[in-house]
């Protein structure tokens, strides 16, 4: 989901301690750089993810999101770590004051659950992965296409969604959960 050159990638040979960020690193290709923080800041602190994006105004998610999943995906497990995750979210937003529209979310989804913000915004664009996968299972012709319009809307809100993920990982990272 990501335009080339703008991945952050592991030096070769680099080690490091936490085998999701690893694998991640390793497996996917890099971590999109304006999630990268969040990215490690949750896993370092045991919820490990197993997607992210760092949104984008022309295609794809129009804010950052990163999916979480237990490593054995057992139902108790993943509610396990939505309830940390919850409760590390409440301690954020006690004191911060932000918009609906960037106030990051948890959102059950298949084999795990998404950290996310965007909003209405967010919410169109899964509209539009669901549609697309549907027209795939029936064997359609699928589009992307982002108008205009949705483009400008897009690149005015995404940076606020970025910086709001950003204070999240900071706020993630000295907490240590």
């Amino acid at each position: 989901m990501q335009k080339r050159g703008t991945k952050r990638k592991a030096p070769p040979g680099r080690k490091t301690s936490n085998r999701y960020t690893k694998r991640m690193t390793d497996e996917w290709g890099g971590i999109d750089e304006k999630i990268e923080g969040l990215v490690r800041a949750l896993n370092t602190g045991g919820i490990p993810t197993t997607g992210s994006c760092e949104g984008h105004a022309d295609r794809g998610a129009p804010a950052p999101w990163a999916k979480i999943g237990a490593p054995e995906n057992t139902p108790a497990d993943t509610e396990a770590l939505k309830e940390k995750l919850a409760g590390i979210l409440r301690a954020f937003y006690a004191t911060r004051k932000t918009t609906d529209e960037a106030r990051l979310v948890l959102e059950d989804g298949h084999a795990g659950f998404w950290l996310h913000n965007g909003g209405e915004a967010y919410h169109r664009w899964r509209e539009q992965v669901e549609q697309a996968a549907e027209n795939i299972r029936k064997g359609r012709k699928v589009t992307a296409y982002v108008s205009q319009g949705e483009r400008l809307e897009r690149a005015q809100n995404l940076l606020r969604y970025q910086e709001e993920a950003g204070s999240f990982a900071q706020f993630v990272s000295r907490t240590k959960p």
